[in-house]
């Protein structure tokens, strides 16, 4: 029988992510609305708000996420509709507070790791938001991987000329996301306690940051 999987919580997911130079965007869980203010304020507007908790998979489809807030009194709203929309839409579950974040701009990707039964660890490359969800645009390489074969599933996805700034867009630093996926594939190989990571969404521009990410552990 295999070991009943459960959630890393963000707390213990940031640090182990953290531990493997992973960048992630600057968060804060808050309790209260005028903690969530201070935390912006400190961050700079726009931000995002989102709730947290274990048993939240998908956050944006029961109104758990608020984006492009500019200001003191739009977060404070976000905050308490945050709560409303969790109670009227996800009844039972508790959350742990509401996290605050900078938000970020450039191109959304998603990186993740998994553990095959027959492969082993696995590490996946793809576009974010539409790309994957409807075109499944995704490489997918057994690991570890090096940076050359992270350069390799990068070039191999449909969305590669986005990445490369096609028609007029900005591009991403390609080699950022190469090194993204590498510590990917090296935290998947060193922590064979986890089932499953996701960085989704990671915003690639300059750098390569996750914005949401989750750890299924055994």
């Amino acid at each position: 029988m295999h070991p009943v999987a459960k959630m890393l919580s963000f707390e213990d997911t940031k640090h182990l992510l953290r531990r493997y130079s992973i960048d992630i965007v600057e968060s804060e869980v808050c309790h209260a609305k005028h903690q969530a203010v201070e935390t912006a304020r400190r961050y700079g507007f726009p931000v995002v708000l989102k709730a947290v908790s274990p048993h939240l998979i998908h956050k944006t489809d029961v109104g758990g996420v608020m984006i492009n807030l500019r200001g003191p009194e739009e977060v404070m709203w976000a905050f308490d509709q945050i709560h409303e929309n969790i109670k009227k839409k996800a009844k039972g579950i508790r959350l742990e507070g509401i996290l605050v974040q900078k938000q970020l701009e450039g191109h959304e990707i998603i990186i993740g790791g998994k553990r095959d039964p027959q492969f082993g660890p696995v590490v996946l490359f793809g576009m974010g938001g539409i790309f994957v969800e409807i075109f499944h645009d995704v490489s997918i390489m057994i690991a570890p991987i090096t940076k050359e074969d992270a350069m390799r599933m990068i070039s191999e996805i449909k969305g590669f000329k986005v990445l490369e700034g096609a028609r007029g867009q900005k591009s991403a630093n390609l080699n950022e996301i190469a090194l993204m996926i590498t510590k990917v594939s090296n935290l998947m190989m060193n922590e064979d306690y986890i089932r499953e990571l996701d960085l989704n969404p990671c915003f690639a521009g300059n750098k390569c940051t996750a914005v949401d990410y989750r750890v299924i552990v055994e």
